[in-house]
């Protein structure tokens, strides 16, 4: 995900920037692969849970404890309900949908 730059057109001209702060830390939060492992599993399934993604990836539990953990302080992933469900942020749909 090295080199990620977003664009937009104002008016007839395409302006190109880095990202923001907040998208910049979910880049380097999500380059480690085990994190990214975890937020794919969320983002193909929404609505799971720690057991649930831990079955899908071979991760054990503890392991995917902790990466939601980081992913929801980062807003990349929402939790809600008890048990916690877990469910892709806007932010995580968009950074993962561009690589």
């Amino acid at each position: 995900m090295a080199g990620f730059v977003e664009s937009q057109v104002i008016g007839r001209r395409r302006v190109y920037f880095l990202p923001s702060r907040a998208d910049a830390n979910a880049l380097a939060l999500l380059g480690g692969r085990t994190c990214e492992i975890v937020a794919r599993a969320i983002f193909t399934l929404p609505g799971s849970n720690v057991r649930e993604i831990s079955a899908r990836t071979g991760l054990s539990r503890r392991v995917v404890y902790y990466h939601t953990l980081r992913l929801r302080e980062a807003g990349l992933v929402l939790a809600r309900e008890e048990p916690i469900r877990l469910d892709p942020a806007v932010l995580l749909i968009r950074l993962l949908q561009v690589s």
